[in-house]
């Protein structure tokens, strides 16, 4: 197992020296976030999306209603992806349109915990990434130092060159 998770930190490793485990290739593996070649970011860095689905639902006690309106799911999302300005620009995270086009897509003002026990993984994705910054290098990002910034670099180079070049056929 690459990654462990546990909710309260209880889990106990004392049993599993004596243990006989069955293995199996990472490729038959569920993994929520994965990366592709050309992907703008690596979508590791984001949460577990059952985590996420657990902290939506958390929202339902900590309300005290069965039912989550736009308003509490905003909140919720705001204070649990604090974003400085350069984050909130970048991703222009619009809770209110989060909720609307993901979670009431039927327009009744609130969710249930049902719906949100429903949702798939691929909507709590989308989700987190419209709700929270990437995680990592971001592709074209200033401190980029991938392919997308040597390419950016390379522009650069060759429009500086260009404007020596322009620069010299207007002093002749």
């Amino acid at each position: 197992m690459l990654f462990t998770a546990s909710y309260d930190n209880t889990f106990d490793d004392s049993s599993c020296e004596n243990e006989t485990y069955e293995y199996r290739p990472l490729s038959e593996a569920n993994i929520h976030w994965t990366y592709n070649k050309g992907d703008k970011t690596i979508d590791m860095g984001y949460q577990n999306v059952e985590t996420f689905r657990h902290s939506l639902l958390s929202a339902f006690e900590q309300h005290q209603t069965d039912v989550l309106t736009d308003g509490q799911f905003s909140e919720l999302i705001e204070n649990m992806f604090l974003l400085d300005e350069d984050d909130l620009e970048s991703i222009q995270r619009d809770t209110h349109e989060i909720f609307r086009e993901f979670l009431d897509t039927d327009g009744k003002g609130f969710v249930t915990r049902d719906h949100i026990k429903a949702l798939s993984q691929d909507t709590l994705k989308q989700m987190a990434r419209r709700s929270e910054a990437p995680h990592g290098p971001v592709a074209g990002a200033p401190d980029d130092r991938g392919g997308a910034y040597k390419l950016k670099m390379e522009n650069k180079a060759d429009e500086t060159e260009r404007e020596r070049e322009n620069e010299g056929r207007d002093e002749l």
